[in-house]
């Protein structure tokens, strides 16, 4: 018997109606549908309907819970164009995961905010950046002040100066 997580399948839904109208309890529900006893209290507990399990509306109702799930609306044809582009690059899921948040970031909240306090000291001739995807705005900076825009080699602090203090007051304003 396979109790390796899965998930139920409206076969195993009948199965699961079927056995408790035998009167079976639920662990034994459980043994003869190859799940762990958690899962079918899980399943009769999310769908039962007036005091009565009706496995073709517990699938209904599980179908919907995928679809309207947090989870379900994470995936977009622009993630997987970046999930592309890092597995080009070899890099590990957990690296893709974490590099997710930077290229959503608000970029065009950011440039607003470069505008707004470099058009304040008149002096910025060029700005040089990390590698952030909340520089994605860059362009409009640029346009913005007519400074020149340089992006530092990852890992090399000397070339950014100022950057990371200057980063760091961007982001809190």
């Amino acid at each position: 018997m396979n109790k390796q997580y899965h998930q139920l399948t409206q076969e195993l839904r009948y199965q699961i109606s079927a056995s408790r109208k035998t009167g079976m309890t639920l662990r034994q529900i459980a043994e003869e549908v190859g799940v762990h006893f958690s899962t079918v209290c899980r399943e009769l507990k999310r769908n039962i309907t007036s005091l009565n399990y009706d496995p073709k509306m517990a699938h209904t109702l599980s179908c919907k819970r995928k679809r309207t799930s947090k989870k379900a609306c994470k995936r977009q044809p622009s993630t997987d164009e970046i999930i592309r582009k890092c597995m080009v690059l070899n890099w590990s899921p957990g690296a893709i995961c974490d590099r997710m948040p930077i290229e959503f970031a608000p970029s065009e909240c950011l440039s607003d905010a470069m505008i707004a306090l470099l058009g304040q000291v008149h002096t910025a001739l060029t700005i040089t950046l990390d590698n952030g995807g909340e520089f994605a705005g860059h362009m409009k900076v640029h346009e913005a002040t007519g400074a020149k825009v340089y992006f530092a080699k990852p890992y090399a602090s000397w070339q950014r100066g100022t950057n990371e203090n200057t980063n760091g007051r961007i982001r809190r304003f």
